[in-house]
């Protein structure tokens, strides 16, 4: 006589135990529980709403290892990371490329103005070490002088040289004049254009720069 064997429902949850334990981490997360500490997965969209006066979610990694990250997006090549619906700015969210140019790279405009007699700064790029100023006196020149550590190069027309830490040079700019200036090791330019200018019945200079870094 055939007997016939059927299993008890502790072993029929113990089986399935079993494949998915066999079959990997992965759970399907459609419709049923987020499992923490595994790869969950779902074939629709999953959305949180909370009408509270806090942060919906708050992600915590308190890890102090290298590689250590509260969020990690993962996208299709060529497509955004994730989408907004305010312009609202974000405290502390720095973006520093903009189409793959590093903000290093990205030019900076300086422009200022300095009565003639004065013998005040015009414009000045810190880090390039390069200053535009007015000479003190009523003789139409610009000093530009170099406030930095290491050599600059500078270049109007066909004439030009390097300039030495602390050193100057003067330049008359009755009529317009352009300026190339550029550090040692060829990562910072400064293209220059001064004149000199009749404001409320003053005599200044008025120069504008566009200041570029180069990483590349």
């Amino acid at each position: 006589m055939r007997s016939r064997f059927r299993p008890s429902p502790a072993m029929v949850v113990a089986c399935i135990a079993l494949l998915v334990a066999l079959g990997g981490t992965t759970y399907a997360a459609t419709g049923g529980n987020f499992i923490l500490g595994q790869s969950n997965t779902a074939s629709s969209k999953s959305t949180l709403s909370a009408p509270i006066a806090d942060k919906a979610l708050t992600v915590t990694n308190n890890s102090t290892k290298a590689g250590a990250t509260a969020l990690g997006l993962n996208v299709a090549k060529g497509h955004p990371p994730f989408r907004v619906n305010s312009g609202a700015k974000v405290a502390n969210l720095n973006a520093d490329k903009l189409d793959g140019i590093d903000l290093s790279q990205l030019p900076a405009v300086h422009l200022g103005t300095a009565p003639q007699t004065s013998g005040g700064t015009v414009i000045q790029w810190h880090d390039l070490g390069a200053r535009f100023r007015t000479s003190g006196s009523e003789d139409n020149n610009v000093v530009i002088e170099n406030i930095g550590s290491q050599n600059i190069n500078v270049r109007w027309g066909v004439q030009g040289g390097a300039i030495t830490p602390g050193n100057i040079v003067i330049v008359n700019v009755s009529n317009v004049t352009q300026f190339l200036v550029w550090s040692a090791d060829g990562t910072k330019s400064w293209s220059v254009v001064c004149a000199k200018t009749s404001e409320s019945s003053v005599a200044s200079v008025r120069c504008q720069g566009v200041a570029s870094r180069f990483t590349g």
